[in-house]
Parts: structure tokens; sequence; C-alpha cells
């Protein structure tokens, strides 16, 4: 090797550090903790150091901190993290070989809103109704666990006789029939209130794990359209009004080791040109590919 092509490696090999430098410093660790963390914060550090740097609140706080091909760590304390974590676009989205991260650490991502005592009304005869006013997609919770539901058809003229303990969506309304130890307006019923867990449109190198998903009124999962190589790992998406997982549009998304149950129409469903590779994965239900 000459001292031209020696001198041509050298300056190759010190523009690739260069990069690689410039893309960790990009690449930023935020850490999210709902007991402990404070919006105002930067995210920058797993504990408060300053009156700038700490951990921020909610995850929705963390993935406006975030930027491509950062990592998004959640702490567990056993408190469930509220509300729908959206990422779009190239803010949100990776490389191959330096994904965006999302570290769940076995936390939870719950969709539900408790049921106001006086949303309930007396009908008589331990049966209760109330009425959401999100329409379509229900799902009626206690004690964070899904209450079973009474299925009747959607067309049904008049409302058949509910098993005690069980719920029925009739006419845009809930209607529970409670048991001799229930009692709706002083029981911590709960219900899906927003729509999805994790909403993903136009992204890409997206590696999510150890994460669970509950409780939403809609999908646990959604991949809208154009998202590719979006992986979940170890995840779990239960208790949601339609599906834990909804692969749509162009989206391809592979699950490993990955759990989707007693969600209340499909465990998984996949619309239009939509691809999904389970790996290892439970579902409870088959597959629901439409047409």
């Amino acid at each position: 090797m000459n001292s031209m092509t020696r001198f041509g490696v050298g300056l190759l090999i010190a523009a690739v550090g260069i990069v690689l430098a410039s893309n960790q410093l990009l690449a930023a660790t935020i850490y999210v903790d709902n007991l402990h963390g404070d919006d105002a914060l930067d995210g920058k550090a797993s504990r408060t150091l300053t009156h700038v740097t700490g951990p921020v609140k909610t995850v929705q706080r963390g993935l406006r901190l975030l930027t491509n091909g950062g990592r998004l760590v959640i702490a567990n304390h056993g408190i469930p993290y509220g509300g729908t974590m959206a990422m779009s676009g190239s803010r949100h989205s990776g490389r191959p070989l330096g994904p965006v991260e999302i570290i769940g650490n076995g936390a939870v991502v719950d969709g539900s809103h408790p049921v106001p005592a006086r949303a309930w009304k007396s009908l008589g005869h331990r049966l209760w109704k109330m009425t959401p006013f999100r329409k379509a997609h229900y799902q009626l919770i206690l004690n964070d666990q899904p209450v079973p539901e009474h299925k009747i058809p959607a067309d049904a003229g008049t409302l058949p006789d509910i098993p005690d303990g069980h719920w029925a969506a009739w006419r845009g309304s809930i209607y529970y029939r409670a048991t001799a130890e229930t009692h709706p307006e002083v029981s911590p019923f709960a219900f899906a209130y927003h729509d999805m867990g994790l909403s993903l449109v136009d992204v890409h190198n997206v590696f999510v794990t150890d994460l669970t998903f509950r409780h939403f009124r809609i999908d646990g999962i959604n991949a809208h359209d154009r998202c590719t190589n979006v992986i979940l790992d170890n995840v779990t998406s239960v208790g949601n009004g339609r599906t834990g997982l909804s692969v749509g549009g162009s989206s391809e998304v592979t699950a490993k080791q990955s759990t989707f149950d007693s969600n209340r129409k499909d465990s998984v469903q996949i619309t239009e040109q939509g691809a999904l590779e389970l790996q290892d994965s439970t579902i409870s239900q088959p597959v629901h590919v439409a047409e």
C-alpha cells in the first residue's frame, strides 16, 4: 500500500469516526419517571441533579424531547403511565444500526379513566347504565381487569337479559348487571378512554421492549402507515376495545415474544398492505386480515 492509499484510508477512518461520534451525540437518552420526574426538567438524567436536569414525568413529554436514534428509558414503579404514545416522522425514526429505542422496564401504559359515580344510572333489578361520549368501541374495567362482556347483536330491538357481573354495549351505552357484592356507584370501575396506546405513523427503525399497553378504546398498538423495521420485543397489549395490534397501510412490524390477548374484537388485525411477522408470540384469537 503506497503512502497516498494509506492517507486515503486514514481519512476514511477518520470520517467514519466523526460520523459515529456525531450520531452518538445526537442519539441522546431521555429518562421518564412518573414518580420522581417533572416535565419541566430536560430528561437527561435518571434522577434529579439540578433544577434543570433530571427525568421527565410523562411519556408524552419524553417523546417530544427524543431525537432520531435516541433512547427513551421508562422507569417502572408499579404505577401505570397514562395517555397515548404518538410517534411519527423523522424525529421518532432511527437508522438500521441506531434505532430509536423505547425501553419499558416492564412498565404499563393505561388508557382507562375512572367512571364517575354520578355517571351511573340505576334501572332497577341491579341493572345499571352509563353512556360514554365516545362511541363505537368500549371496554369496562374493574380492579384493572376487563369485566366480562355479554355480547348482543348491534341491531337488537330490545336489551336482552345480562348475566350478573357482565356488561353489554347497546345503543351507545354500557349496561352492567351488578352482583350482590358489586355496586357501581361505589366500586372502582373504569372505562377505556384514550384511543390508542402506541400510535405509529411514517417511522422506521423503531425498537420497543418490555412495555404493556392496556385498556385503550381502540387499539393497544396501531402502526397506521409507512412504518418499516418496527420491532416489538416482549411487548404486551391486552384488554383494549378493538385490537391488541393493528398493522395498516404499507407498515411492516415484527413482534418477538409478545402477547396480544383479551382484546374485545381481535388480538391482531392487518389491513391494506400491512405486514406482520410473529416470532414466539402469543395471541388469543386468529390474526384477522381485512380485505
